[in-house]
C-alpha cells in the first residue's frame, strides 16, 4: 500500500512549536543553577595541579543537562549562584574521547558569572516576524510551514512505500540462487561448484 504523509494543520503547529523550543531566549535569574539553566562560566582544569590542554575557557555558555560537560562537572556547577567560585573534583570516564584524560582525576576551578533560564516565544505575529515570515495570522504561517515541510514528508512517504514493497517481495518471492553465485560470494569463485562439475 502506498504511504501518504499529508501535513495537516495540527502537525504543522507541532512543527512550529518544535522550532520555537529550539530557539529559546535566555534571561538572567537570581536563583542557583539547576538542570536546564544556561550558565556563563570561567573554568580551569588541572591534573596533579598542572593545567591541561583544552581544559580551560572564559565566559563559556553551557546548558546544564545537555551533556556538553562530563556529569561530575555539571553536578558540581548545579547549586552555584552568580558571583561564586568553587573547586570541583571530577573523574573522567574511562571511555572519554581524549585518551590522555580517560580515567584521570582532575580539579576544575569554576567561576560562575550568570545563571539564565529559557523563555520561549509564543506562536504569534512576533514569532512570525522573527522567523522571517511575512504571515500576519497563525493560519497563514502554518500554510508556510506546510509548503516548506511537505516536500520532505512526501520523500519520506516515498521511501516508506519502497521499503514496504521490498519487504513484501522478500517475504513472498522464492528465488533460486545459482551455486556459482553463492560460491563467488563465499570467496570460492575460483573453484567449480559440485553441480557444475557434474555437468
Amino acid at each position: 500500500k502506498k504511504a501518504v504523509i499529508d501535513l495537516d494543520e495540527k502537525t504543522c503547529e507541532q512543527l512550529a512549536e518544535e522550532a520555537i523550543k529550539q530557539s529559546p531566549e535566555w534571561k538572567s535569574i537570581k536563583q542557583a543553577a539547576s538542570k536546564g539553566n544556561q550558565v556563563i562560566i570561567d573554568y580551569i582544569g588541572k591534573i596533579d595541579d598542572v593545567a591541561f590542554e583544552g581544559g580551560s575557557a572564559e565566559k563559556a555558555e553551557v546548558v546544564l543537562g545537555e551533556g556538553r560537560f562530563i556529569t561530575d562537572l555539571e553536578d558540581g556547577i548545579i547549586g552555584m549562584k552568580a558571583g561564586q567560585t568553587k573547586d570541583v573534583k571530577v573523574t573522567f570516564p574511562t571511555t572519554y574521547h581524549a585518551d590522555h584524560l580517560a580515567g584521570k582525576e582532575a580539579v576544575f576551578n569554576i567561576t560562575l558569572h550568570d545563571v539564565k533560564q529559557a523563555e520561549y516565544a509564543k506562536l504569534n505575529a512576533d514569532w512570525f516576524k522573527k522567523s522571517g515570515s511575512k504571515a500576519t495570522t497563525k493560519k497563514a504561517f502554518l500554510e508556510e510551514v506546510k509548503s516548506e515541510k511537505q516536500p520532505m514528508a512526501t520523500q519520506t512517504a516515498s521511501r516508506l512505500t519502497h521499503k514496504r514493497l521490498s519487504d513484501a517481495l522478500i517475504a513472498h518471492v522464492d528465488c533460486l540462487v545459482p551455486q556459482s553465485l553463492v560460491a563467488a560470494e563465499l570467496g570460492g569463485n575460483d573453484k567449480e561448484s559440485p553441480s557444475e562439475s557434474a555437468k
